[in-house]
């Protein structure tokens, strides 16, 4: 009996590890994507630094609202908060052109 008890928290801890790592996974995987649409922009070291942690910021925030969330204002939101970082951490001209390609 100490042995299956003991095989079943082993399985519910790997299985809470794996979704876990799944979760920094798909995370990883967004903010990989949204910077490789900034591949072009001639980005600053300083500024993949802070877009990459903004890009990280959203993308945890939106995971944490799930897929099935109907809460649109709260996607608006983290849109418009990610806007208004972009337009501070990038100049003038890289701004205008991600503007400009976010609404490709």
């Amino acid at each position: 009996m100490k042995k299956i008890v003991l095989t079943l928290a082993i399985l519910a801890g790997a299985s809470s590890l794996y979704a876990q790592s799944s979760t920094q996974d798909h995370i990883n995987n967004t903010v990989k994507y949204e910077m490789g649409k900034l591949k072009n922009y001639n980005l600053t070291a300083t500024q993949e630094t802070a877009l990459t942690k903004v890009n990280k910021d959203a993308a945890e925030t939106m995971h944490q609202l799930g897929p099935s969330s109907a809460d649109v204002n709260a996607f608006k939101k983290i849109a418009e908060k990610k806007d208004a970082e972009y337009k501070k951490i990038l100049t003038k001209d890289q701004y205008e052109k991600w503007q400009k390609d976010a609404n490709k």
